[in-house]
């Protein structure tokens, strides 16, 4: 914890007299505990949640991230930032009234469908040594994704109890069953998302 160059009680953006080779170092080492950190749960046999993708923050640092349907603004470890702030110190971080900082970020969210590009997204960063970058709402709102709204249609639909069964007991799927894939649900899911208000220029890439 703390300065990654110095081992200081502070964090490697408030050791400005770092140099390059310096910084190299410690992003590389950052990387290193990163992934034994990443083997250690990836030997679990269960985890709670599994990440939705990657992220590429800044083109310059790729991470795991989650959409947090939960959280009203996106969220950035402190580590993350820390490396970072290593490779572009021009970032401007401001100090929020609570004890927070905040910074604005440019997103490249790799999903099934292509890359979904975002500018100067609001990020809260959170202390402490997280590897994984929670999209909030705020963001997913802005892609036209609304968890509660897409709920909220859900209402008065056809209920688990008078639901036909997809799978009958058998092995074999009824004849006539439209097989769906992956590329068919992926498609679905971007079409979903235009409906509800997904400006055309987040996607750079669908197929």
């Amino acid at each position: 914890e703390g300065c990654l160059v110095c081992k200081g009680p502070h964090w490697l953006k408030d050791f400005p007299t770092a140099t390059g080779a310096q910084r190299e170092e410690a992003q590389s080492k950052f990387r290193e505990v990163k992934e034994q950190r990443l083997s250690a749960l990836r030997s679990k046999s269960a985890r709670y949640a599994t990440p939705a993708g990657t992220v590429r923050v800044n083109k310059l640092l790729e991470v795991p991230y989650m959409p947090d349907t939960g959280a009203d603004k996106s969220i950035v470890p402190q580590n993350i930032m820390d490396s970072l702030l290593a490779v572009q110190p021009t970032l401007v971080v401001t100090p929020l009234n609570t004890q927070v900082e905040e910074i604005l970020l440019n997103l490249a969210l790799s999903t099934v469908a292509g890359m979904v590009s975002m500018r100067s997204v609001p990020c809260l960063i959170l202390p402490g040594d997280g590897d994984e970058f929670l999209l909030g709402c705020d963001a997913l709102k802005e892609l036209g994704i609304d968890a509660e709204r897409q709920l909220a249609q859900l209402a008065g639909q056809t209920t688990l109890a008078t639901d036909v069964d997809e799978f009958p007991v058998s092995d074999a799927l009824p004849e006539g069953q439209e097989v769906h894939t992956v590329d068919d649900d992926a498609k679905q899911l971007v079409a979903q998302a235009v409906a509800n208000g997904m400006p055309a220029q987040f996607l750079t890439r669908l197929y």
